[in-house]
């Protein structure tokens, strides 16, 4: 008996979703996996705190949190832009924008803590809203995740220092041109608004194994690791990216889940293409797909070379004592 309220409230957020934005209520559990705080929740955990969540609408020139001001709610922006201000030596400067998926707030919800910035609407906005208490009820019935996120907002407050915030559209596209290899800025600006600028800190995960692959992303600055597990439940690391790298083109094209555990060694920047974006990019500029072929191409030259080495590896014999003080005692050899 103790669920039907939840189920209950989970079915009016996701009408009300379904009703202004035309999409899945179901989509906000996807929008929630890309903060952070939450990206280690299962889906039904996901579910269960979307039941907490609100509806939030924004008007233009509406101030959403002001620095200096006790914090205590974090926002997910759905539709809309909003300005970031903050105060330097008196005066106030502007910071950057947030666009839809991006999201603030996140550490004030776990430790009330004064705003670092001013947020104001740009235009009208819609935001998905996360109380400061709804989360510790959530938590008061899973203490076991407690930990798990005291950590990351660690994380999180001393990447705040380091954070920065969206830079301006044409700069993004321009670096996307780069990656692309596209060149008709027309058909850059047809993606905008398939297009997320989002940021992965230090020892953040951008993906797991099993995630759903409805998302490519490129790299704008940053570092991440490829991990795969062992059957030993060890890490395999697989290869590292960078930047002006494709990663999770492949999940995309198959239309299967991800297959690797993706993870910043850097704080990174990215731009996260839709499943749609990409797809009306193939359809309408169909040249631009011999672009996410040679990033193919080059991941299955890696492999293999990978595979001929391991298995070169494994069919030599093994060194004895003598042959490996032999080895460490040349000079010129570099271990």
């Amino acid at each position: 008996m103790q669920n039907q309220p939840l189920h209950g409230q989970r079915q009016v957020i996701a009408d009300l979703y379904d009703k202004k934005f035309g999409k899945s209520g179901g989509e906000l559990t996807d929008i929630l996996r890309y903060v952070p705080l939450f990206q280690n929740l299962n889906k039904t955990l996901l579910e269960e705190l979307a039941n907490s969540c609100e509806l939030v609408e924004v008007l233009e020139n509406q101030n959403v949190i002001v620095e200096g001001e006790e914090g205590g709610i974090m926002y997910i922006v759905l539709k809309g832009r909003l300005s970031v201000y903050k105060n330097i030596n008196g005066k106030s400067q502007l910071l950057g924008e947030l666009r839809r998926n991006q999201f603030f707030g996140e550490t004030a919800i776990i430790e009330k803590q004064p705003r670092n910035a001013t947020i104001i609407a740009k235009e009208n906005c819609w935001l998905l809203s996360l109380t400061y208490e709804s989360l510790h009820s959530f938590l008061n019935l899973h203490p076991e995740l407690q930990e798990e996120m005291n950590r990351i907002v660690h994380l999180r407050k001393s990447w705040a220092e380091r954070q920065t915030y969206r830079p301006p559209m044409e700069s993004l596209l321009e670096s996307l041109a780069k990656i692309t290899k596209i060149s008709d800025a027309s058909t850059l600006r047809e993606l905008e608004e398939e297009l997320e600028w989002i940021t992965v800190p230090t020892d953040m995960a951008l993906m797991r194994t099993g995630d759903v692959g409805d998302h490519l992303f490129f790299i704008l600055k940053g570092t991440f690791d490829v991990f795969k597990m062992r059957n030993d439940g060890s890490k395999l690391r697989l290869a590292r990216i960078g930047e002006h790298e494709i990663v999770g083109e492949i999940a995309l094209m198959t239309d299967s889940p991800r297959n690797a555990d993706v993870v910043a060694v850097e704080d990174s920047e990215l731009l996260k293409l839709s499943k749609k974006g990409y797809e009306d990019l193939i359809k309408k500029h169909p040249e631009t797909l011999k672009v996410f072929s040679e990033v193919l191409a080059k991941r299955l030259v890696g492999q293999l070379n990978a595979r001929s080495n391991s298995l070169m590896i494994s069919s030599m014999s093994i060194p004895t004592h003598a042959e490996c003080k032999q080895i460490a005692d040349n000079p010129d050899m570099i271990l």
